[in-house]
């Protein structure tokens, strides 16, 4: 996953009150909201499509590293950068499998961008409407935002033993090095009251995300199966491609989307019939273009004068 700020452009400082700024924040935290948007998803009914700020899904990658120190350093970039960047690092090192990982980062940034829009608008929120006292800091609801809402996800009970020995260690030292790295960002917001009601905005936003995604499908602990059924090999019926394994987290169809209003939004028809007449003429064709070049070639010569018949 790359981050939402180009390398040129990072700052070790958080974001600075301007207006600009702030819309920068904003942006930023839209695009991570459109994490889960492509997810196969079945089951449950979907929440109508909400208009985003951005086009753009998140590419998701791995992560070097299976440890953190205890003394928190934070990322490069504005808040929200440095926090997608502290979600990301958290997803993948605590052993989340491919597309599961998208379901955690999509939870933080949901979070994060109810609580930058609660503050300067402009945008429709993905969980409840909600307002904010005049002055509140971006920053502080940024950081309470992404950080209750991690911390709330991977407590010590979401961490699977059967995954390697340092992802596992990884994952159980997750809570405290959130609460280092929160400490740190909390440290660099100077006190007040923008510093008061931007953490009450961030808490309300995380809170609501939990409340609005609890029941949605996921299963923990984290990479963990489920049964994955398949028919008996036919004409016609899919199988698992030999020799791959059966799928890993087919519990992931099963959640609830994010954005799509169905899990079906955009998948093609399906297949014809095998009796019906339209795949028999296909069949045929495929049949015809797959004979060996010396027969293509044969039976597309022209007829000779004399014979009446290919040659």
């Amino acid at each position: 996953m790359t981050s939402f700020v180009p390398q040129s452009q990072r700052r070790m400082a958080s974001v600075s009150p301007g207006r600009p700024a702030k819309r920068r924040l904003l942006v930023a935290a839209a695009l991570g909201l459109l994490a889960a948007s492509l997810l196969p998803a079945a089951g449950a009914k979907a929440k109508p499509t909400k208009p985003v700020s951005a086009a753009v899904a998140l590419a998701f990658a791995a992560s070097a590293g299976t440890t953190r120190d205890a003394a928190a350093a934070l990322p490069p970039g504005n808040t929200v950068a440095q926090w997608n960047q502290i979600a990301e690092d958290t997803v993948v090192g605590s052993g989340t499998f491919q597309t599961e990982g998208f379901i955690y980062m999509a939870y933080a940034s949901a979070a994060v961008y109810d609580a930058v829009v609660a503050i300067e608008g402009g945008y429709t929120p993905y969980g409840p409407a909600r307002s904010s006292p005049a002055g509140a800091s971006v920053d502080a609801a940024v950081v309470e935002a992404a950080y209750r809402t991690l911390w709330a996800y991977f407590p010590p009970s979401s961490c699977n033993p059967a995954l390697p020995p340092a992802v596992y260690a990884f994952c159980l030292g997750i809570r405290p090095s959130l609460n280092a790295s929160y400490a740190e960002a909390l440290a660099a917001i100077p006190p007040g009251q923008a510093k008061t009601d931007g953490q009450a905005v961030g808490l309300e936003a995380a809170n609501d995300i939990i409340a609005l995604r609890s029941g949605d499908g996921r299963m923990t602990p984290i990479g963990v199966t489920s049964p994955f059924p398949t028919l008996l090999p036919g004409a016609g019926v899919w199988r698992l491609t030999p020799p791959f394994a059966a799928p890993q987290v087919p519990w992931v169809g099963e959640v609830r989307p994010f954005v799509l209003q169905s899990p079906a939004q955009f998948l093609p028809d399906p297949p014809p019939s095998l009796q019906s007449d339209e795949w028999v003429e296909a069949f045929n064709e495929i049949k015809a273009s797959a004979q060996p070049p010396a027969a293509c070639a044969a039976t597309s010569r022209p007829r000779s004068r004399g014979s009446g018949r290919r040659t």
